[in-house]
């Protein structure tokens, strides 16, 4: 099992950067209405008041007491991958990534549904082996409702293609060829203040790649791509780590 992060970062592309020295594509940002505030005399400096601080203070303190809180394990994960498709000794077989992070082995797109619909998985990962059976409209939708759809030695249009993302690119071209194994996932996350911008901004986001506008509505944004070589079982458990701080930043629900 992974340690706690002494400094929990808020945005799980922040972890990377420190681990691993990895700079990748990513926006992450809050849109606030235009407010209307008297002049400043020029020169004049602008700090935060305490009321601001405050609020930020306590934000920081909920997003660690959350993530404290819970465990990779606390999440229904899935493993897609075909039968015998790697060596039981592999980085990436099914049985280190249930080890670490309690991910169950289906090894059939049928049997991953019919999982689904008794209690959805909230994680899914996807091996090559099977991405012939794979859905795209399916894992589209789930990728557009917050589920964390990981590619597991999936080429960055393959991962592309299977989250219906059309505006991300691909921040590391070329590294497969120096590591055997990657695992690699594209964050989609955007809490809204009205609701009837979702899909004006999923549109923008997703489809025509324009900046994000909303009209008198605040909003958040976390779109990224987090790549990690697989060289070492550390390097699985810093995976599940990111993950696990990707769950408090969607707000998913630990399972009972």
């Amino acid at each position: 099992m992974f340690p706690k992060l002494k400094y929990p970062m808020l945005v799980s592309f922040s972890v990377f950067i420190l681990i691993f020295g990895l700079t990748l594509s990513m926006t992450a940002q809050t849109i606030h209405p235009t407010p209307t505030r008297e002049p400043v005399e020029e020169g004049t400096p602008l700090a935060p008041s305490a009321d601001l601080l405050a609020e930020r203070e306590a934000e920081i303190a909920a997003w660690e007491a959350q993530f404290n809180a819970r465990t990779i394990f606390d999440f229904r994960t899935a493993y897609l991958i075909a039968e015998g498709a790697v060596e039981a000794q592999s980085l990436i077989s099914p049985r280190h990534f249930e080890s670490i992070m309690g991910a169950e082995p289906i090894t059939s797109w049928e049997t991953l549904i019919t999982q689904h619909e008794i209690e959805p998985f909230q994680i899914v990962l996807i091996h090559p082996s099977l991405l012939d059976e794979v859905n795209f409209s399916w894992t589209q939708a789930a990728f557009r409702q917050q589920v964390l759809i990981v590619g597991v030695d999936l080429s960055f249009t393959q991962l592309t293609q299977v989250t219906g993302d059309q505006c991300m690119q691909d921040p590391t071209p070329g590294l497969s060829n120096y590591f055997d194994h990657i695992i690699q996932y594209i964050t989609f996350n955007v809490r809204l203040e009205d609701e009837s911008h979702r899909a004006q901004v999923t549109r923008q986001m997703l489809e025509t790649c324009e900046t994000v506008t909303t009209e008198n509505s605040t909003v958040y944004l976390q779109h990224s791509v987090i790549t990690l070589p697989m060289t070492s079982i550390e390097r699985l458990e810093h995976f599940a780590e990111a993950v696990l701080i990707d769950t408090v930043n969607y707000g998913l629900t630990p399972l009972p």
